[in-house]
């Protein structure tokens, strides 16, 4: 049954990929290096650094920031396109969103055991034109999604089937998630403390499964400290807030507005704050503004923002040009409508956690929630300007989540009418 399922959706989605870009123009770019290597997006530094790898260090060496951004398991999936070509990938991709799909349609579906709600989270998944077009793009997303919704197809398994491999495959998928995304450090943390925890209490446990289940963190680790002498996950962390936030934060409160990262106004608070903890300083001494700042960058750059692959990809006849324009009006009002969302199950999740002990037996709702919540938060320090694409790792997430609590309070307010004294039958 779920075999045909995934056929089901596969060739749904498929149909509809082929349908929307085509008629958006990007479908003519199938194959094409100016679209999956687009200058405006990382992809340039991704692929020198993939052919860097894949050369084994014969082709241009890049920066020792760009090897520290992305080592080893990017790079390695990136190379595929010397040997399937630009196509291959962009199909490959394509194939990844359908397969995303399928996991997030039986999660929703085993979790809220109802299809239409499965149904409503997996339809919102594949109408957000973000998820779609980025599969012509040579960056992190649609393999990230991929893993991100194997996680939550082995989580919900576990939870349900009580199958404690489920749980070492989802370490093992979301060290290699963190291998990919760094972002997801602070709940990789915890997540596999509490894997830990579980392997420790179980009556019989395989010594090598929590060596394994971290062994891509190892691996990104060595090849780090081999190619730049320092071992290291990522170095967009630090950068981030350096480059990004902080100037920010500085041309808001010295200047009265927010300013470009490359303007004079920036440049000079770089100047006189050179150092990580002179900035940091910065910010503690100045929280207002930079809260502001963060809650501005979070909600009107992330949450409401539009799809940045949807403005800067198709052709420029006017008849596409109309429904480019469409696509990003309906990206703007998805992404509204999910932030309105967000803040009403916000408010329903700390009630059910503090009035109703069955949602603390929906552990798999719960870990998809706050992982949600662990990559949607950060984007107010890490993306400005970037459209959706940063919150977009966490839309499966939520999806699924959502769809779950929907069903628990159907079930709460339907068992509520069966035992109301209104309802019970006269002659009982």
């Amino acid at each position: 049954m779920k075999i045909k399922t995934l056929f089901a959706i596969s060739a749904l989605y498929l149909i509809f990929f082929l349908v929307v870009t085509w008629v958006s123009g990007h479908l003519y770019y199938l194959g094409d290096a100016s679209l999956f290597f687009s200058w405006w997006t990382d992809a340039p530094g991704y692929k020198l650094i993939a052919d860097y790898y894949t050369s084994l260090g014969n082709s241009e060496r890049p920066s020792d920031y760009l090897l520290a951004l992305r080592p080893f398991m990017f790079p390695l999936y990136l190379g595929l396109y010397h040997l399937i070509g630009i196509a291959g990938v962009q199909v490959l991709q394509m194939i990844m969103n359908a397969a995303s799909l399928w996991l997030v349609f039986e999660s929703t579906k085993s979790l809220s055991n109802r299809t239409w709600i499965a149904g409503v989270s997996t339809t919102l998944l594949a109408l957000t034109p973000s998820f779609t077009f980025v599969a012509f793009h040579a960056l992190t997303e649609s393999l990230s999604i991929f893993l991100v919704c194997m996680f939550i197809a082995l989580i919900v398994d576990r939870y349900k089937n009580s199958r404690q491999t489920s749980l070492f495959l989802a370490t093992f998928v979301i060290s290699i998630l963190l291998c990919i995304r760094p972002v997801i450090l602070p709940f990789w943390t915890v997540f596999v403390a509490y894997y830990l925890i579980c392997w420790l209490r179980e009556r019989t446990r395989s010594v090598w499964q929590p060596i394994m289940s971290i062994t891509p963190i190892f691996c990104q680790l060595i090849l780090s400290f081999a190619m730049t002498g320092s071992p290291t996950l990522s170095s967009s962390g630090v950068v981030n807030i350096s480059t990004w936030y902080f100037p920010l934060v500085f041309t808001k409160n010295e200047y009265g507005k927010l300013m470009s990262r490359k303007s004079k106004e920036a440049e000079e608070g770089r100047r006189q704050h050179p150092e990580l903890k002179d900035k940091i300083m910065y910010l503690w001494k100045n929280y207002r503004t930079a809260i502001k700042t963060y809650v501005y960058l979070l909600v009107v750059d992330n949450l409401t923002a539009k799809s940045i692959f949807v403005q800067h990809a198709g052709q420029t006849e006017d008849g596409r040009k109309i429904v480019l324009v469409d696509l990003m009006k309906w990206s703007i009002f998805l992404n509204r409508l999910f932030a309105c969302v967000h803040a009403i199950m916000l408010a329903l999740m700390i009630w059910l956690i503090a009035s109703w002990r069955r949602v603390y037996r929906e552990k798999a709702m719960l870990v998809c929630y706050l992982f949600a919540v662990s990559l949607i938060l950060p984007a107010g320090f890490a993306s400005p300007w970037q459209g959706d694409r940063y919150i977009l790792l966490a839309e499966p997430l939520w999806l699924v989540a959502y769809g779950t609590m929907v069903s628990l309070f159907i079930d709460r307010w339907s068992s509520r009418l069966i035992t109301s004294p209104k309802c019970i039958h006269p002659s009982a």
